[in-house]
C-alpha cells in the first residue's frame, strides 16, 4: 500500500481481478499476498484515525482558549496524535519495519492513556468549579443543579 492513497486510489478496488494484480505485484517483491479483508481493515483503521485526529485537534482548540489548567496536557495530546499519524504513514512507507511499527503501537498507547488522564482532570475540574466552562458545555459535562 501507499500513503496517503491505497494502491493508488483513495478507496482501492478489491474485486478479484484487482486483487490478482495486487498480489502478482507483491509476489514480484517477495511479499505475502493480501486479502480484500486486510485492505478494508486498513482503510477502516485510516478512517478512524482521521476522525480521532480531528477530534483531538478540536479538543485542543477548545481547551487551549478556555481551560488554562489543561493547556499543557491538551498540547501534549495533540503532539502525540500528530506523531501517531506520522508514524502510521511511516509504517506504510517503510513496508512495516518492525521498529517503526512498534513505535507506532507504543505512541498509540500513550495517546490513549493521555486521553484517559485528560478525562480524569476534566472531571476533577468539573467538580471543583460551580461555573462550567465552554469546554464543559461542549462535552456535555455541565453539572446538574439540584433545587
Amino acid at each position: 500500500m501507499d500513503f496517503p492513497l491505497a494502491y493508488g486510489q483513495i478507496i482501492p478496488a478489491t474485486d478479484s481481478a484487482t486483487m490478482a494484480r495486487i498480489n502478482q505485484a507483491r509476489d514480484a517483491q517477495a511479499l505475502s499476498n493480501v486479502s480484500p479483508g486486510q485492505i478494508w481493515l486498513q482503510m477502516v483503521h485510516r478512517f478512524v484515525a482521521a476522525i480521532i485526529g480531528v477530534a483531538i485537534a478540536w479538543f485542543w482548540f477548545l481547551t487551549h482558549r478556555h481551560v488554562p489548567g489543561i493547556r499543557n496536557l491538551s498540547s501534549a495530546w495533540l503532539g502525540l496524535v500528530i506523531a501517531q499519524i506520522t508514524l502510521g504513514a511511516w509504517v506504510i512507507w517503510s513496508n512495516k519495519a518492525a521498529d517503526i511499527a512498534t513505535t507506532h503501537v507504543a505512541v498509540g498507547a500513550l495517546t490513549f492513556a493521555t486521553g484517559i488522564i485528560i478525562s480524569g482532570v476534566l472531571l476533577r475540574l468539573q467538580h471543583a468549579s460551580d461555573v462550567p466552562t465552554p469546554v464543559h458545555r461542549a462535552a456535555g459535562l455541565v453539572p446538574v443543579s439540584v433545587k
